[in-house]
C-alpha cells in the first residue's frame, strides 16, 4: 500500500466541500489550467504539504509513565475499578 507525503495510507478518496474567498478560486482554476492539473490535485498536494510540517496528534505526555505491576490491566479494566469501589477504605 503507498503512502502519501503525510504518511498517512492511500486509499479511496472522499469527496469533501470547502469554501474559498473568489480570489483564491481564481487563483486556483488559472493554476489548474497553466499546469494541466485538476484543481483538486492541487488542494490534495498544498494540504499534504502543509499537513506534512505539522506534528500529529499522538497520545497525552502522561501515557505510559508508571507501570501498575499487572501485565492484563487494560484487559480486566472494568473488573479491577469495580473491586476498588467495593473496596472499604
Amino acid at each position: 500500500m503507498s503512502m502519501n507525503a503525510i504518511g498517512v495510507p492511500e486509499g479511496p478518496a472522499e469527496r469533501t466541500t470547502v469554501s474559498l474567498p473568489t480570489s483564491i478560486t481564481r487563483l486556483l482554476k488559472a493554476e489548474a489550467q497553466m499546469s494541466r492539473r485538476s484543481v483538486s490535485s492541487i488542494v490534495r498536494e498544498a494540504l499534504e504539504a502543509y499537513l506534512s510540517g505539522r506534528e500529529q496528534p499522538g497520545l497525552p505526555s502522561f501515557v505510559g509513565i508508571a507501570d501498575s505491576g499487572k501485565g492484563d490491566l487494560s484487559e480486566r479494566v472494568e473488573d479491577l475499578l469495580a473491586e476498588a469501589i467495593e473496596r472499604p477504605e
